[in-house]
């Protein structure tokens, strides 16, 4: 198992100061794991409701060279949410569904982010798709 697998596994056992500090090791050393690292510290940062840096973390992973998926746009996208940044949240679940129309969670994104903005009639329509 390489050590970014080891830090995922730790991610998804809910091992999360593993997990930081599995990641932490692998941007001290090998740097062409250092995008998914930076992922896993960015969904680490969002469990803990640490949404700026979580931001921070999304945005230097997809710099990096973290090929965009629904996995760090959704959570990406949850973190700009959380911080009441509602045009780049909708951004990024906008992307995520463009890549992948069969995830619930990115039409209930959108859903929550068209309520907060007022727009009923869309936040009801995704709310449907969702479900």
């Amino acid at each position: 198992m390489t050590e970014i697998e080891t830090a995922r596994a730790q991610l998804d056992a809910g091992n999360l100061d593993a997990a930081e500090a599995s990641c932490r090791a692998i941007l001290r050393g090998a740097q062409d794991a250092k995008p998914q690292a930076l992922c896993i510290l960015g969904i680490v940062a969002l469990l803990r409701k640490s949404y700026p840096e979580a931001v921070e973390l999304f945005a230097e992973a997809l710099q990096e060279g973290y090929v965009a998926d629904t996995l760090i746009l959704n959570n990406y996208g949850e973190a700009c949410r959380r911080l009441g940044r509602l045009d780049e949240a909708f951004e990024c679940f906008s992307k995520a569904l463009h890549l992948d129309t069969q995830q619930p969670y990115t039409y209930f994104n959108i859903a929550l982010i068209r309520r907060v903005q007022g727009n009923a009639r869309e936040s009801e329509h995704y709310f449907r798709l969702a479900f």
